[in-house]
């Protein structure tokens, strides 16, 4: 199913978008301080991060993601896809063949609202499976990253619940698609922005989520903000990533949050 919705969203963006040239500059090497953190701080945190959606789970990429940038330079573009690729080998995804079909459309646009919404229109029925509320805030959002998904409730697999705590489902992300507005890209540098649609794609965040902790998703923000992942980023993707895909939400989230501790202390 993924392959045919990325297929036909292919046809329709070919040679409708110009190209993308990120500024150039230094990076700065973030240096953060991780001292003891409140339970209930990385509790809100997590939270923040999660929308356990129809099957109150918290769905994740099974293997690494295929990913196809359009609206950049094709070095620009394969910088982009290899950075988030080397963050799913970090936490130990599958790689995919070098042939294999895209999963995940990443587009920068300086039209984002329009090419959003002709593609939340024109793809509704498909790009609505995660929910109306996903696909409408993806359509009207005016973010500088807007992004939907599409789940597989059997991802990891179907089974038989042996206990009240498992489930039947095990959900995987199958595809994704992010709408990059050019416009609100200032002062951003590729490798900041690889980072953040990186971990955009991994951890699939509610629209707009604004973590209460130091994090990547904060880069648009105003102010003191990171230019790449924190320690709070790392140690949450380490958390998802081995969280059982078989427990609800409630239950995920408690296993990410031990995990975190552990990883930043």
């Amino acid at each position: 199913m993924f392959r045919f919705v990325f297929l036909m969203v292919w046809g329709w963006l070919a040679n409708s978008h110009s190209t993308y040239a990120a500024p150039s500059g230094p990076e700065v090497d973030e240096e953060v301080v991780v001292r003891a953190i409140a339970p209930e701080a990385l509790k809100l945190h997590v939270e923040a991060l999660n929308d356990a959606g129809a099957y109150e789970q918290i769905a994740r990429w099974e293997r690494s993601p295929c990913i196809s940038v359009v609206g950049l330079s094709e070095s620009a573009g394969n910088s982009v896809a290899q950075r988030i690729l080397d963050m799913a080998a970090d936490v130990r995804l599958e790689p995919r063949p070098e042939s294999c079909s895209p999963t995940t459309l990443i587009i920068f646009s300086d039209s984002a609202q329009a090419t959003a919404g002709a593609i939340a229109d024109k793809y509704e029925v498909i790009l609505r499976q995660d929910g109306r509320d996903r696909l409408n805030a993806f359509k009207k959002s005016d973010e500088a990253v807007r992004w939907i998904s599409m789940t597989d409730p059997c991802g990891f697999g179907c089974r038989l619940p042996n206990s009240r705590i498992t489930t039947a489902t095990s959900p995987a992300v199958s595809f994704m698609a992010l709408v990059v507005d050019t416009t609100q890209l200032s002062n951003k540098t590729l490798s900041s922005m690889a980072d953040y649609l990186g971990f955009v794609v991994l951890t699939n965040p509610p629209p707009s989520s604004r973590p209460p902790l130091r994090s990547i998703l904060r880069l648009f923000d105003q102010g003191d903000v990171p230019n790449q992942l924190t320690d709070f980023d790392e140690a949450y993707l380490v958390g998802l990533y081995e969280s059982p895909e078989d427990l609800r939400a409630h239950q995920q989230m408690t296993g990410i949050i031990q995990r975190m501790q552990s990883q930043l202390s």
